[in-house]
């Protein structure tokens, strides 16, 4: 995490500013992967479905 940071940094690439919530997109059921985000990554309620 510090390596890359750094690499980051060097390259001018780090975001300005707070943090944003993470959206995740699925072509499942939206339900179906925030119950199981908990698990995988943190609770969201940034869940959107993306139609294919």
């Amino acid at each position: 995490a510090r390596q890359l940071q750094r690499l980051l940094g060097a390259h001018e690439l780090l975001a300005q500013g707070p943090s944003r919530d993470t959206a995740f997109w699925t072509s499942a059921e939206p339900d179906a992967l925030i119950a199981i985000l908990p698990t995988l990554w943190r609770p969201s309620s940034n869940v959107q479905l993306f139609d294919v």
